[in-house]
């Protein structure tokens, strides 16, 4: 049995293109007014609301501002702290709290690379950030900023690092040297 497909006219053709056309513009528009909003928000110190909150902070939605939530703040500050102050590890960082059974709102501390980020957050100084440029925040500061200026300076030295481990190479010399004594072993069976 085989399928009518309903015959189309050119007029039916143009006008589809047109709806597309004009479909396209609207989102286009959409979106560019979506980002101007966006930005306003931020010159007038109020949180972009992304969906993801930073650490330390809850969205107020009626007063549309970060609101301290001082459990977290807590944790934000210690982390500073250690980093800049004790000199502790980003990995060093997330072992202790995790030792210490601290968790977020995003869940518990799992990985290091999530402190980088935070350590250099303005967000943290009551800041607020949009499109790479800086505006004074509505929102209260967790930290001071001559603590995140430390850390900023600490981040920027070549020799900071993400774990107390040295650095390990893909092959030790045990491994390297039973490899050139395989290879030799090859080459002498095959003359």
């Amino acid at each position: 049995r085989q399928v009518q497909l309903p015959e189309v006219g050119v007029e039916d053709v143009l006008v589809r293109e047109h709806e597309v056309v004009f479909a396209q513009l609207e989102r286009e528009q959409i979106k560019e007014r979506t980002q101007m909003g966006l930005a306003e928000r931020a010159k007038n110190g109020m949180w972009h609301g992304s969906g993801i909150t930073p650490i330390g902070y809850d969205y107020d939605p009626a007063s549309n501002q970060l609101v301290v939530n001082e459990y977290e703040a807590m944790q934000i500050r210690e982390a500073f702290d250690l980093f800049v102050n004790q000199n502790y590890a980003f990995t060093k960082i997330v072992k202790t709290f995790r030792n210490k059974g601290y968790s977020h709102k995003h869940g518990v501390w799992a990985h290091s690379s999530k402190l980088r980020y935070i350590l250099s957050n303005k967000t943290y100084i009551g800041r607020i950030n949009w499109n790479g440029e800086d505006y004074p925040g509505k929102h209260d500061p967790i930290i001071p900023s001559s603590l995140f200026e430390a850390a900023q300076k600490k981040l920027a030295e070549k020799d900071w690092k993400l774990t107390d481990k040295p650095a390990k190479s893909p092959f030790d010399a045990t491994q390297l040297l039973s490899c050139l004594l395989y290879t030799s072993d090859a080459a002498d069976d095959k003359a």
